[in-house]
């Protein structure tokens, strides 16, 4: 193992379901797995992952628990609301921040959404052209653009570590292309893996921007895996991570 640190940067972190799921209670992952075997097996919905499978998910997640001392760990959440939930104190720094994809660089106050009508949404988003937020239901946060987080945490990064590696955890509602841009422009040999959700590009920026976006991860061999807080995705993306180490 070298003295490599993994930064793992968190943006739309929610409850931190993904994160958890690796480093939370065995029991919050053992329930969820649970779930997930009965709605496969007992009510025939979507398919069992088998227990190979799930045999290999159990190791890998062994294998990265041991590992979190050599991890930094980055939670970036815009609504304030949800920092009082107890999953934020896993976290190494934590940001209460909307980044976007706006060229100006000083901080500025912007409106975060409410999606259904639910200030604790994970859907909540800055952008009014989301389909399921409401216009008149917000939360007011602090904003900065991703190019001037990305350098000023570059400007930390650079005199703490001699060597380290980027792991971008993302479900921002949108904001996810311009969060990748400004980290491939400021950590070119220090960032290769993205994961996530990026669906929300798409929905929210339309077919343009998306396909913008997945040409960007192809020309820079960057590697994108799906990763949410559903246990399907989790197989993939534990062993993305755990490549990281290597």
């Amino acid at each position: 193992m070298s003295n490599k640190k993994i930064i793992w940067i968190d943006v739309g972190t929610h409850k931190a379901q993904e994160y958890m799921s690796i480093f939370g209670p065995n029991y919050w992952f053992y329930y969820k797995i649970s779930r997930r075997v009965v709605s496969a097996v007992l009510l025939r919905r979507g398919i069992f992952m088998g227990l190979k499978k799930l045999n290999i998910l159990f190791k890998t997640r062994k294998k990265l628990r041991k590992l979190r001392s050599y991890m930094r760990v980055v939670f970036i959440e815009a609504n304030a609301q949800l920092f009082r939930f107890p999953e934020y104190r896993e976290a190494d720094d934590i940001f209460c921040l909307a980044l976007s994809d706006e060229e100006e660089s000083n901080l500025s106050l912007t409106k975060l959404y409410c999606a259904d009508n639910d200030r604790e949404s994970q859907g909540n988003s800055i952008y009014d052209t989301k389909h399921n937020i409401s216009l008149n239901k917000f939360i007011l946060c602090p904003k900065v653009s991703s190019d001037q987080f990305a350098r000023e945490y570059k400007l930390f990064l650079e005199k703490k570590y001699d060597n380290y590696q980027i792991v971008l955890r993302l479900n921002c509602e949108g904001a996810e292309d311009a969060v990748i841009y400004a980290f491939s422009k400021y950590f070119p040999n220090n960032f290769n893996l993205i994961l996530g959700s990026l669906k929300d590009v798409l929905g929210v920026k339309g077919k343009n921007a998306h396909e913008s976006l997945m040409n960007h991860i192809d020309d820079n061999n960057l590697n994108f895996i799906d990763f949410k807080s559903h246990p399907d995705s989790w197989l993939d993306a534990y062993y993305g991570l755990l490549q990281e180490y290597k």
